[in-house]
């Protein structure tokens, strides 16, 4: 019961902060622009939430290309810890090896949850609130996922359905990404 609730606790944390560097590294591959002031709220969030890991990596590993690497890096490292913790507190018998195999697919997993949740917001917005500055931020995320769905599915009258192809699609990778995780 004690590790189920510190596996809750952590798993929340490593959420909240590896989606966040997730998100910076998205952002940065996007080329949009971000600042620590930026009047974009969730902007202003990501800033506090990720800088204390990113900036040291980011100043051992230097920027290079398109790519945020030490983003990247940070959320592994902050899943890593997340699954080495409940692996030591469960006694686990698995490798070592085992351990960052299952972080690289935890890391995948929150990336597809992340996606996934940027469309079901964007979607939500665009019923309430099409004009809002969140919206028009997701908008910028999520259109260059869309847009190739979009390209190869015909929109039905005024009714888009690339959203919902984009959820069935990463429903089944997740799926994938789940059965992987068990057998290992």
């Amino acid at each position: 019961m004690i590790i189920q609730i510190i596996h809750l606790l952590l798993s929340i944390v490593t959420t909240i902060v590896a989606g966040a560097c997730l998100l910076r590294a998205y952002v940065f591959w996007l080329r949009i622009g971000f600042h620590p002031q930026s009047s974009n709220a969730l902007m202003s969030y990501l800033y506090p939430v990720s800088d204390w890991i990113i900036k040291p990596i980011r100043n051992l590993l230097g920027t290079k290309g398109k790519i945020d690497v030490a983003s990247i890096s940070a959320a592994f490292l902050i899943i890593l810890g997340k699954v080495l913790i409940i692996w030591i507190l469960s006694g686990s018998r698995q490798l070592f090896s085992a351990v960052i195999i299952l972080a690289i697919f935890e890391l995948i997993d929150l990336i597809l949850s992340g996606v996934m949740m940027m469309v079901i917001i964007h979607i939500i917005f665009s019923w309430v609130n099409n004009f809002s500055p969140t919206q028009q931020f997701l908008g910028l995320l999520v259109e260059p996922i869309l847009r190739p769905i979009r390209d190869k599915i015909p929109k039905l009258g005024m009714l888009d359905l690339s959203p919902l192809a984009l959820v069935v699609i990463i429903q089944i990778l997740q799926i994938i990404v789940a059965n992987i995780k068990q057998s290992i």
